[in-house]
This record gives structure tokens, C-alpha cells and sequence, in this order.
């Protein structure tokens, strides 16, 4: 008989992915009310396939995945491990050391390799919130900082004054400083504003223009020996007609635009 499989789930999500969404696309996949969906999120180990084959288990698994929920195959002859209540104490006892613990049967230690470090022990009553869960209410109030106070007793409102800024603010009256400026003057109206000497000089170009003439309008004003011969090309004859207005002339064309997101599988929580 061939081994049997579980498929277990602890309420994790993937990374980049919503809890919300994986809510509901998880009461979707199973046809989930409610109640049974906020089990399946509880934070505690929850089968969801149970006694299947490695095939069954590994689609379940990849169906998961897909929508963004972290599960684990299990063999069936494992049991799921959840945690243990704290054991009690008879009263009548004495109280052990927390440096020693007693057990029925002595378990001989195992040797630690040089250089190792040993593995500490894990208390199976810490357990991670699923990614994505937000803090209750009382969790917030815990954590949220009381407001800042802020004094105000040494701000108070000056009476307004007769003129720009108060009295203390104002520049005390005294000699102005001497400002020592050149008397540029103002040239008259429509006056050359360089002098002679600072005018530059160009010197006048001679040039005969008695060989040269206007030709007349479209004349040709190159002459023959100028001219670069063309040669002439002779092309056969085309079998070729004109396209209809419109027609597509193997243009470019713009891509589609993608679709647009299905969100019906989307709600609320």
C-alpha cells in the first residue's frame, strides 16, 4: 500500500500577496462559509486534503501556491504537532531549579562537535500571527504614545502698532552713511552715446561690379559646359497599381491594449 499524504495549513500567506484576497479566493477555492474560513485563518494547523497519494497532495499544494497561501505536505503517519498546555505542579512538591529538569529515563547527552554551537530549546507556545494581521483594538491602544503637551504660557500677542513692525523693531534714527557715486550724466535725446574716439573704424571695400548682370526671371543661369551630365536610366515597365484610398500599406501598427484585471473574484472582508 503506498503512502499516504496531508496537506496542512497555518494560516501563512506568501510575500506580495493580500490577506484579504487570499481570504477569499481560499473560501472560494473550498467553498468555505464564514465560520469555517475564519478556522482555516485562526493561526493554528488546519488539514485541508487529508489521506491522499504524493500527486494528489503536490496539485493541492500548487493550488495554494498559486493564490498566495503557504501549506505543507505531511505524511499521515505523522501527527500535526499544536501546542501543549504548561504542566501543572502538585503543590505539595518543592520547587524545581530552573537549571534542572527531571525526567523518568536519563537521556545521555550528545556530543557537540568543537566549534559548533549547540541548539537551544523552542517553546512550542510562541506562535507567528499570519503575514498581513492587524492589531486589535486593545493591541493598538497598548502601543499608541500619549499625546505631547506642549506649554504655552510664555507666548503671548503684542498689541499691534501704529506703523510697519513694533517700536523696539525700528531703526534708530542717525547719520546716513556718505555714498560716493560717479556723475554719469544723461545723454540728450536721440544722441550717439559713443564718442568719436571710441567708434570703430571699417574700412570701405572697392569692389567692380561692371562684369556682373541680373539675369532674367526662370532663366537658366548655369551654362552648358557647368552642367553635370545625368545618366539616363531606363526602367521597364511597371505591372504595378495604385492602392485605394486607406488601404494598409504594412504600417506599424500599435499593440492592443492588455485586458482589463478580472476583479469579480475580489471582496470586501
Amino acid at each position: 500500500m503506498s503512502e499516504l499524504f496531508n496537506v496542512i495549513f497555518r494560516g501563512d500567506i506568501l510575500p506580495g500577496h493580500s490577506l484579504p484576497v487570499v481570504k477569499a479566493q481560499m473560501a472560494q477555492l473550498f467553498k468555505l462559509d464564514d465560520a469555517k474560513l475564519a478556522a482555516v485563518f485562526s493561526g493554528k494547523p488546519v488539514t485541508l486534503k487529508k489521506d491522499c497519494d504524493a500527486t494528489t497532495a503536490e496539485k493541492v499544494k500548487a493550488a495554494l501556491t498559486k493564490i498566495g497561501a503557504d501549506s505543507e505536505i505531511k505524511s499521515a503517519s505523522t501527527p500535526v504537532a499544536t501546542a501543549a498546555p504548561a504542566p501543572t505542579r502538585p503543590v505539595s512538591s518543592p520547587p524545581a531549579s530552573p537549571a534542572v529538569t527531571t525526567q523518568s529515563t536519563p537521556v545521555p547527552a550528545k556530543p557537540v562537535p568543537p566549534g559548533s554551537v549547540s541548539p537551544q530549546p523552542i517553546n512550542s507556545g510562541i506562535k507567528l500571527a499570519p503575514v498581513g494581521q492587524v492589531l486589535t483594538e486593545a493591541e493598538r491602544a497598548a502601543l499608541r504614545k500619549p499625546p505631547v503637551q506642549v506649554k504655552t504660557e510664555h507666548i503671548s500677542l503684542e498689541k499691534k502698532a501704529s506703523s510697519f513692525g513694533a517700536a523696539e523693531d525700528k531703526p534708530v534714527a542717525g547719520k546716513r552713511p556718505e555714498i560716493k557715486a560717479p556723475d554719469f550724466g544723461v545723454a540728450p535725446m536721440s544722441g550717439d552715446l559713443l564718442k568719436d574716439n571710441e567708434k570703430r573704424v571699417y574700412e570701405t571695400l572697392e569692389i567692380d561690379l561692371s562684369n556682373f548682370k541680373v539675369a532674367e526671371l526662370g532663366a537658366d543661369i548655369m551654362r552648358e559646359d557647368e552642367k553635370l551630365p545625368l545618366p539616363v536610366m531606363e526602367i521597364e515597365e511597371l505591372n504595378a497599381d495604385l492602392a485605394p484610398v486607406g488601404s494598409d500599406m504594412a504600417q506599424l501598427k500599435k499593440p492592443a491594449p492588455p485586458p482589463p484585471p478580472k476583479v469579480d473574484h475580489i471582496r470586501l472582508a
